[in-house]
């Protein structure tokens, strides 16, 4: 009986738009978009849009490293905010371009190891926790900026200048970090026990994979990540506005999800998955800010999205165990 109703499954086409269903429907948005409004396919547009897709890129990567094991950080924001803050105080104490480089890539990366180590010693959800480290690094945060438009060196415009071919930092820097990552992660012992983490803590504990040294790495990495974004959006913009990361785990979460990460863990690609899930969502952004959106409507969209990859990912799971 069991063998038969495995063997029926879920209709192929059906399958196919539930799984890809919200990027169909972002991609003919995009293209109406291109026949619409003339200047959304012009060079200098598309190329504002793969600058912009770079930190994107990172945040995604970052937040799908640890929805890999079933996790979540809501506290990418606040990590993003308080690596930039911290280099402008350095900044401020005569520290050259070098050393602001490496400081607030450690200090990202310490973040993301507290993260981990809360997170995986404690028996509740990593949302919960996050969210309270979240508020504790963008209070810091503030307390090294004075709740003030903080500002960069002139010389850390010199980072997001850095260009190959003419290709800018901003958008080769990332994909050639989390390609590595992503090879890191398909050919590597410790990356496939990152996937079973996610896909069964239980029976990973069974197969004597280190449940808690895993979850705490994919957290540190996720840190490492933040600290990398942060250097890169700060030379884009060579301030650090007290808003800096508002929201950044939000639009980091809808760029993992669109590009096929689950938030049930244990499933995704960095690349070329979560590249195509941040480009799509810096596309829409560039869209949304050619039509002139209004600004509020961008969270609608956005938590709109998200819901839908939400439910068709419930129904999807729940189709398959009952055909099981």
């Amino acid at each position: 009986m069991n063998s038969s109703a495995k063997k029926i499954g879920l209709p192929p086409v059906a399958d196919f738009f539930m799984q890809h269903g919200v990027k169909i429907a972002v991609l003919i948005f995009i293209i109406v978009m291109g026949f619409t409004e003339s200047s959304f396919l012009s060079v200098s547009n598309l190329s504002s849009i793969l600058s912009a897709s770079g930190t994107t890129y990172l945040c995604a990567t970052a937040i799908s490293m640890v929805m890999f094991t079933n996790c979540l950080d809501l506290s990418i924001g606040g990590n993003v905010y308080l690596c930039a803050a911290i280099g402008t105080w350095l900044n401020r104490q005569g520290w050259n371009t070098a050393s602001l480089i490496v400081a607030m890539l450690l200090v990202g990366t310490f973040c993301g190891l507290l993260n981990g180590l809360i997170s995986a010693s404690l028996k509740v959800y990593p949302m919960l926790n996050t969210i309270a480290t979240g508020y504790v690094f963008r209070g810091l945060a503030f307390i090294f900026t004075r709740g003030a438009l903080a500002h960069m060196p002139k010389s850390w415009n010199n980072i997001s200048l850095v260009s190959i071919a003419g290709v800018p930092i901003t958008v080769f820097l990332p994909i050639i970090v989390v390609f590595l990552l992503h090879i890191f992660m398909m050919n590597t012992r410790t990356g496939r026990h990152i996937y079973a983490v996610g896909d069964n803590v239980k029976t990973a504990r069974e197969r004597g994979i280190n449940v808690f040294g895993i979850k705490t790495l994919a957290y540190t990495i996720n840190g490492l990540l933040c600290g990398l974004a942060a250097i890169l959006l700060s030379s884009q913009v060579m301030s650090v506005p007290s808003s800096m990361g508002v929201g950044l785990e939000n639009t980091s979460m809808l760029a993992a999800v669109l590009g096929g990460v689950s938030f049930a863990g244990g499933k995704g690609k960095l690349f070329p998955g979560v590249f195509f899930g941040a480009l799509l969502y810096a596309t829409v952004s560039n869209a949304m800010v050619l039509l002139q959106a209004n600004a509020y409507l961008y969270n609608v969209i956005y938590g709109c999205v998200i819901l839908a990859v939400i439910v068709l990912e419930v129904v999807r799971s729940q189709g398959r165990k009952q055909l099981a």
